[in-house]
């Protein structure tokens, strides 16, 4: 009887490890699609060089903040890897799939990750499926890596009479998993002498111990200062875009041309001495253009105001790297230039009256606005 017993036992925890095999969960890796790439939010292919995508991993380099990356999941017309039952097209119903982020490193990089469905992007046609991640904007000025992964998560085993794509194999609680490792940073401009774009997001790299100038755009903005032994790197965008705020409380009141120049961040110059700033003349020259002398120039603070310092900067054509109006100082910050005078707060004693080091004097043209040098 006990020789009994114990068969009986024996049998029924080999029947119950066999069923255990059969339902337990199952750990899939999202793999490529075949003839598609990676792309940003026009549908441009990262270089290929940047990207490695292969089973469950995908890694990329030279990330930019404030970048967009698609990840191709759906290709119209095959299961997601070729090899197991899932289709990809049943992850973007909610009834079927959980999607799950989880950020183990730098996460505070990412903006959002998202599942995107029946997008055309680029020359993707057909409306397929992406994993959309969107980094968040930053002044960053050395690598950091963030590591993640995204899952997909049967919510249900399925059933061929209620979902049209996954066959009936997929148990509750499967999964399909990627790995995200996104190596960021902003671009990296050096050099003595140096050039980038507007809106570009760089940090600026000096030549140590020698004169550095660094030009925006097409003539907008020049910096000219002599390095320290340290040659410390600096965020270096240059920000042009108008801001209607301003726009609408000092700018429309006495129907004014705004220009603005937003050095992001409000680096700080790594100089022996304080750094020329030149704001470049941001107009073509033609009988309608404004008088640069008759011109004011105003500071932005982190609140929006504006204050007059118009008196700490003077206009030339060719005394400095390029047309423009100059000052000296240690810190980018965020200006205005206007056509016309603005109702706001003249800037105090201290902020407005010249240093005595390094400064020029500035004669009194006797127009209140910019003075010529």
């Amino acid at each position: 009887m006990k020789k009994i017993l114990s068969a009986m036992l024996a049998s029924t925890m080999a029947l119950s490890l066999a069923a255990v095999g059969v339902f337990a969960a199952q750990e899939h890796d999202l793999a490529p699609v075949t003839g598609m790439s990676v792309v940003d939010a026009d549908g441009e292919p990262y270089a290929a060089a940047d990207v490695t995508y292969t089973a469950g991993s995908l890694t990329m380099e030279n990330v930019t903040p404030s970048s967009t990356i698609y990840i191709p999941v759906y290709d119209g017309s095959s299961a997601y890897d070729n090899v197991s039952d899932y289709y990809a097209k049943d992850f973007r119903d909610s009834k079927l799939y959980s999607f799950r982020v989880s950020k183990e490193e730098n996460g505070s990089l990412i903006d959002s990750i998202e599942y995107v469905s029946q997008k055309n992007l680029g020359n993707y046609t057909g409306r397929p499926d992406w994993i959309k991640v969107v980094l968040k904007d930053s002044t960053m000025t050395s690598e950091e890596k963030f590591e993640g992964t995204v899952t997909f998560k049967a919510r249900k085993s399925s059933d061929p009479a209620e979902n049209l794509y996954t066959p009936a194999n997929v148990a509750s609680g499967d999964t399909v998993t990627l790995d995200l490792n996104l190596w960021i940073n902003n671009e990296k401009v050096e050099g003595s002498d140096a050039s980038a774009d507007t809106g570009d997001r760089f940090y600026f790299e000096p030549d140590k111990n020698e004169t550095n100038v660094l030009i925006w755009g097409d003539d907008r903005a020049a910096l000219e200062f002599d390095a320290d032994d340290d040659g410390a790197t600096f965020y270096a965008r240059l920000s042009v875009k108008s801001d209607g705020g301003i726009y609408r409380e000092y700018g429309d009141p006495a129907n004014a041309d705004l220009y603005f120049y937003d050095f992001v961040g409000s680096p700080t110059i790594p100089s022996t001495a304080r750094a020329t700033l030149t704001l470049g003349v941001p107009w073509e020259e033609d009988d309608n253009a404004p008088d640069p002398l008759g011109c004011y120039i105003y500071q932005v603070d982190e609140d929006g105001r504006l204050t007059d310092v118009t008196d700490q900067f003077t206009y030339s054509e060719d005394e400095e790297e390029i047309p423009g109006w100059t000052t000296r100082t240690r810190t980018l910050g965020s200006y205005v230039l206007s056509d016309v005078e603005l109702d706001v707060e003249v800037a105090g004693a201290e902020e407005s009256e010249p240093s005595q080091e390094d400064d020029k004097e500035i004669p009194d043209t006797g127009r209140g606005g910019i003075p010529l040098l």
